[in-house]
């Protein structure tokens, strides 16, 4: 074999090792995704990523489907998705919870959201709110502050889920405002609102699909959101920011993951067609989940975000001591 041969028998070889992997991700998808929501069927974000995937599968050619894996909040669901195959067919649909704070909540997790995915993008994020009984008199943060440092018992407020969003936002606006109050743990919401609405808690940091009906029926005040811009279901309450901490938000988002070692250019399409889908515009029409927005970023947005998101709030689980085990 003369070396011209040589080199173009090396060369083919070459070729030959990279074009499988190029020509997996060029052929994608051609077979159905699946979507693991690691949380019980019939919530806010199950009832997203359902309307979600229906979207992204016209986009994509090929369905995609939704297998709902709850359990120990859920870390069964992303643990098994952590360790599925990374050819871009399996997919979790992270929260806060899991992709983020229960890495600093829990002493150990069956995986670990920052080195065993790769954020594909953004889905959504669940906007919160400071409500107050409507029998109380204080309508506004100031108010709010005020009475917290005047109060000789103290202030009180319900906790729904030690470690969520709104827990940690409250902890965080303690310190910004400079503030005590006592924190009482509940078993959800649900469990809270009778404590809430008769008075006996003095206020509370919720999300708004928790308590819409009853902002709605007037037996809460809603008296400041906590996201960077006001809620367009409640459009005229000013949000936190706007009452003197310009700087503070406390938002819960979903977004989607895949396993790490997934290829890049697969995690791109994925995130490309969840681009298409916000641009197309008809995603808000298969939905209705009252304070939850749909918001629009690009991959490297997103990952931005997050690396933000986990330096804020894993500072205030360990400034407040919180563990959720």
């Amino acid at each position: 074999m003369n070396a011209s041969i040589s080199v173009r028998w090396l060369l083919a070889s070459v070729s030959l090792i990279f074009v499988p992997a190029a020509g997996v991700a060029a052929n994608y998808p051609n077979r159905p995704i699946t979507f693991v929501v690691p949380l019980a069927a019939g919530g806010g974000t199950d009832i997203i990523s359902r309307a979600l995937a229906s979207e992204m599968a016209k986009d994509l050619g090929q369905p995609i489907v939704i297998e709902n894996r709850p359990g120990a909040s859920g870390s069964v669901g992303s643990a098994f998705v952590a360790h599925a195959k990374p050819d871009g067919y399996t997919a979790v649909v992270g929260t806060t919870g899991t992709h983020q704070n229960n890495q600093y909540l829990y002493k150990s997790l069956p995986y670990n959201p920052f080195t065993d995915f790769k954020a594909v993008n953004l889905i959504c994020v669940f906007n919160n709110v400071v409500v107050v009984p409507v029998s109380s008199p204080i309508k506004t943060i100031a108010e709010l502050v005020t009475a917290a440092k005047n109060s000789k018992q103290g202030l009180n407020y319900g906790i729904a889920a030690i470690g969520s969003s709104p827990h940690l936002a409250i902890e965080l606006f303690k310190r910004e405002a400079n503030f005590s109050a006592q924190g009482i743990p509940y078993g959800g919401s649900a469990a809270a609102a009778p404590d809430l609405l008769s008075g006996r808690l003095d206020f509370m940091m919720d999300s708004i699909l928790s308590d819409l009906a009853n902002i709605r029926a007037g037996k809460l005040r809603p008296i400041a959101t906590l996201g960077k811009e006001r809620s367009p279901v409640l459009p005229d309450v000013p949000t936190v920011a706007e009452q003197g901490y310009p700087n503070f938000s406390a938002i819960g988002w979903v977004a989607l993951f895949v396993p790490m070692n997934t290829p890049e250019d697969i995690v791109d399409k994925l995130s490309a067609s969840l681009e298409r889908v916000y641009a197309k515009g008809d995603l808000p029409k298969r939905f209705s989940v009252p304070g939850v927005d749909l918001v629009q970023m690009t991959r490297s947005e997103f990952n931005a975000f997050w690396k933000e998101e986990q330096t804020k709030w894993s500072k205030v689980i360990r400034d407040s001591n919180i563990q959720a085990d």
